[in-house]
């Protein structure tokens, strides 16, 4: 009973370990766009993309970075 025990707390270790270093890449992509750097965003992106083509999160992404393209093409000029 005890080697079970110790065998889950082991397994739930590791898949939180797991599900931790799976969030670093959608952070980074995120921060990458909200501070407008939009080229470092869609090279990581395009190379998670690759891996990974189902992703919702990803494609979510994806067109957030495909809106910032568009808001930094189509600014208004203030003075206007």
């Amino acid at each position: 009973m005890k080697g079970i025990f110790i065998y889950l707390l082991i397994l739930l270790f590791a898949f939180d370990l797991i599900g931790e270093e799976f969030n670093k890449p959608y952070q980074s992509i995120k921060s990458y766009i909200e501070r407008g750097n939009l080229k470092t965003a869609q090279e990581s992106l395009s190379d998670l993309l690759k891996i990974y083509p189902d992703d919702a999160v990803l494609q979510l992404y994806q067109n957030k970075l495909w809106i910032a393209y568009a808001d930094s093409f189509f600014k208004k000029d203030p003075s206007t």
